[in-house]
């Protein structure tokens, strides 16, 4: 019965220690990807802000109507970017900078 034993005990420590190895590689297999997809996600959000300044400055260019090859400095009375949703919000929402209080009292100001 010693011997059972002993075998027993040496089968669970084998058990143990290859699901201790499988659990390890696949909690890293999941780091790995989680932090691959983090970095992926950052790309997008600062892709997305280039493209938003892009089409901040296309749409001034539009607006104004202008020679931007003969002068850089116009004087104007037509409204610049008019949207209902700044640019700036979107670049702190994407950033996750959003302030709730500013957000609330300016809510309230509007109401």
């Amino acid at each position: 019965t010693a011997a059972v034993s002993l075998y027993q005990s040496v089968q669970t420590v084998q058990l143990v220690q290859q699901w201790h190895e499988k659990s390890h590689r696949l909690w890293r297999t999941q780091w790995d990807t989680d932090s691959r997809l983090s970095s992926e996600i950052a790309d997008l959000q600062q892709a997305v802000i280039l493209l938003g300044n892009q089409l901040v400055s296309l749409q001034r260019q539009i607006s104004l109507k202008c020679d931007w090859n003969a002068t850089s400095i116009i004087v104007t009375l037509l409204p610049f970017n008019n949207t209902k949703l700044p640019l700036n919000d979107v670049k702190r929402h994407l950033l996750g900078h959003s302030n709730v209080s500013m957000d609330i009292q300016h809510l309230q100001a509007e109401i």
